[in-house]
């Protein structure tokens, strides 16, 4: 009798960071020169809006201190000097990495995918990479965490790193733009800033109002509420630092503000940068078509263009990139083999007996070696086995991010949305992945608890029955189809575990979840 024996871990599925692709550059010096700022999506090099760099040049600078490439982190976003040598191969000279904040928790929200951290409300989601870290659940009030990410149209960052510290830092980390100003007093987000003993750089900085900045300092001791932070260090921070009017320079964010001239130019922002489009700049997305009204307060692009000497971005082409944060569909997941070579042509990859669309904001990491490396399709075959998350729309699967997993599990699984339920032939479709169900297991070997209505602990999968839970309760087979047809669970997801064989999945254990939640199946146990 052949069983599974896995860890259950009923949360949001953990995905990384990805940026769009393509770069622009002009000519310097000493070849063509570029800065772009971005989220980093690859290694190997490092790979910035999808250009690989070069690094053997580099300086870093990681927050105030100095360190290798290897310390920087996919997720983190950076800016990038660097320049394209005659024979088109990409090099970076200084990479320069701010942390949004380092310091600790005060509250979780796990049913708004967020937490707050000096003030900021950090969102997390299928984008964010967790070091030290599986998911939101690890993370509690008094944690100290370092986050970066972008700034949403509400002030919001919305995380594509955070990191759970081991120990409390003996100073804390601010940036953002400042806001109600009073003398040398002011506010990042919620939290505000005591700057009247702190050292600015450059020396001859005035503070003002929208400011963009970077704070180092301690919690004001007199303030038990937490909410005030004694700064030591207040530096000035660019998007585009250390860019030249008339150099070529990229940005890649989320819209914080926008302004429309008329129908084909006008203006909008991305963490302080202006950027600014007209009737010749190009306008794409990776699958479909792209217009200006989408240049709106809340969408994710990458801009590429000329940079002006006040430091904002004459665009000549923008990418309109999928939206994270407002998932089109619902999530899903798969982890299985693949069962053909990908297809490099159409971007795609094959597994479960279905196609899954790749393009420019999927993210590779190879989890395997755990140092959140990154790969690419080329580097899979037939037989690799893989996990991917999905966006599900309409019957198409779009990956989001594809990871080679960290252990190697004896099961396939699907989870995401259902339909074609059979109550009669206890089948089903997840995402779309044909689905039987068998008979109901009439005992769980292993350990099993329950917390926050998630089904979490050993277990030991039987192969030839199946074990089936609803929102973390173990209940009968009969039961389980009758909550599938319940209207009340139209919009929940399964999460099914089996062995795939012959057109469709043979589960031993199926569970219907809360749309809120999704599987990760990440950390499997060894």
């Amino acid at each position: 009798m052949h069983r599974y024996k896995m860890l259950l871990s009923l949360s949001l599925i953990a995905t990384l960071t990805a940026c769009g692709g393509g770069g622009d550059s002009t000519s310097g010096s000493s070849g063509t020169a570029t800065t772009t700022t971005g989220t980093i999506s690859g290694f190997g090099s490092i790979v910035i809006n999808g250009v690989h760099y070069e690094t053997d040049e580099a300086s870093v600078r990681y927050d105030d201190g100095t360190t290798s490439v290897s310390g920087l982190s996919a997720g983190q976003v950076v800016t990038l000097s660097g320049r394209t040598d005659d024979s088109g191969r990409h090099h970076a000279l200084s990479v320069i990495y701010d942390s949004a904040v380092v310091g600790p928790v005060t509250a979780v929200d796990g049913n708004a995918n967020s937490f707050v951290a000096l003030g900021q409300t950090v969102l997390v989601n299928t984008s964010t990479i967790y070091v030290n870290a599986t998911g939101l659940g690890d993370i509690s009030s008094g944690a100290s965490v370092r986050v970066s990410g972008d700034r949403d149209a509400s002030g919001n960052i919305v995380a594509g790193y955070v990191q759970l510290l081991a120990s409390t830092p003996a100073s804390y980390r601010l940036s953002g733009s400042i806001a109600n100003l009073s003398g040398s007093r002011f506010s990042i987000g919620g939290e505000t800033i005591d700057a009247s003993t702190a050292t600015l750089q450059p020396s001859d900085t005035t503070l003002a109002n929208g400011l963009r900045v970077a704070v180092t300092g301690t919690l004001d001791s007199s303030d038990s509420s937490g909410a005030t932070l004694l700064a030591s260090k207040v530096r000035v921070r660019k998007v585009l630092d250390g860019a030249q009017g008339g150099s070529r320079g990229e940005v890649e964010g989320i819209i914080t503000s926008a302004s429309a001239t008329d129908a084909n130019s006008g203006s909008f922002t991305i963490d302080g940068t202006v950027v600014y489009y007209d009737a010749s700049t190009v306008i794409e997305k990776f699958r479909g078509t792209a217009s200006t009204a989408e240049l709106i307060a809340g969408t994710r692009v990458e801009a590429h263009g000329t940079l002006n000497s006040d430091g904002s971005l004459q665009a000549t082409r923008i990418q309109v990139q999928r939206q994270i944060t407002t998932l089109d569909g619902q999530l899903g997941y798969l982890l299985g083999t693949l069962s053909a070579d990908p297809d490099t042509g159409a971007g795609s990859i094959s597994l479960l007996g279905t196609t899954v669309l790749i393009d420019s904001s999927t993210v590779f990491v190879d989890r395997s070696n755990r140092a959140n490396q990154m790969f690419s399709l080329a580097d899979l075959a037939a037989g690799s086995l893989v996990q991917v998350a999905v966006s599900v729309q309409n019957g198409t699967l779009s990956a989001l991010k594809v990871a080679l997993p960290r252990y190697t599990p004896d099961y396939s699984a699907v989870g995401g949305p259902f339909a074609a339920v059979n109550s009669s032939a206890y089948t089903l479709t997840v995402s779309s992945v044909p689905v039987r169900a068998q008979s109901e297991c009439t005992s769980v070997q292993g350990r099993s608890r329950h917390h926050g209505g998630d089904a979490l602990g050993r277990v030991t999968l039987d192969a030839s029955c199946t074990l089936y839970f609803v929102h973390g309760q173990q209940r009968t087979q009969a039961q389980y189809f009758a909550a599938l047809a319940d209207s009340q669970n139209a919009s929940a997801s399964v999460m099914a575990l089996g062995s795939y064989a012959d057109g469709q999945l043979s589960a031993a254990l199926l569970d219907l979840q809360p749309l809120s939640q999704s599987g990760d199946l990440s950390q499997e146990a060894d």
